[in-house]
């Protein structure tokens, strides 16, 4: 077994039992009263390196939909993030401040971003999907990518799969090409694909 292939083993191991956002943010639900967010190792390959990630603080309000995190590559690259659900903000992962790439090594365990005591969790659960069915899209997002894309950037993927931190290698007006396309914005929270 190849390392990209143990990557992938080990992502969707640690991803099972996950919902996950078109934005390309997972959740964790503890309970009906608290619900722990995340950043998808996908998302994360799209920024590239990892340089800083800003948190909302403990207490924050968040409506569902906006944004709830920052994260910035080392090339200056803004991803925003939106909230899947809405509720007070009860816990942030201070180390993420410390070390960024912490998200990049383990984005569904440590990488955790927040926890959330959200409003009415039932009523939030419209846009979430299961890992398996994440996935499914996620591959057709894989497939059609590449045609986006200029030739010199067509070697960021090895065997059907994308290389790590595979940002990096984008240019600009790819990056944000596909920035505007893969993740929304607040008020694209209902209408993404």
């Amino acid at each position: 077994m190849d390392g990209s292939a143990v990557v992938e083993s080990t992502a969707k191991r640690a991803s099972a039992g996950l919902l996950f956002h078109p934005g390309h943010v997972w959740a964790r639900i503890h309970s009906i009263d608290l619900v722990s967010l995340g950043t998808t190792d996908f998302a994360v390959d799209f920024v590239g390196t990892l340089a800083s990630v800003s948190l909302p603080r403990e207490s924050r309000v968040l409506r569902q939909g906006e944004t709830a995190w920052t994260l910035v590559s080392g090339k200056r690259r803004v991803l925003s993030q939106v909230t899947p659900f809405g509720g007070m903000v009860v816990a942030v992962n201070d180390e993420l401040i410390r070390d960024p790439g912490l998200i990049q090594r383990s984005p569904y365990d440590k990488g955790w971003l927040v926890f959330v005591r959200p409003r009415d969790i039932s009523s939030m659960m419209a846009d979430m999907r299961s890992c398996v069915a994440y996935r499914m899209w996620l591959n057709c997002i894989r497939g059609t990518m590449p045609l986006c894309l200029n030739s010199t950037t067509q070697p960021l993927m090895q065997e059907g799969k994308w290389v790590s931190k595979f940002g990096d290698h984008l240019t600009d007006v790819e990056w944000r090409a596909l920035r505007r396309r893969l993740f929304p914005r607040s008020s694209d929270v209902g209408n993404a694909a």
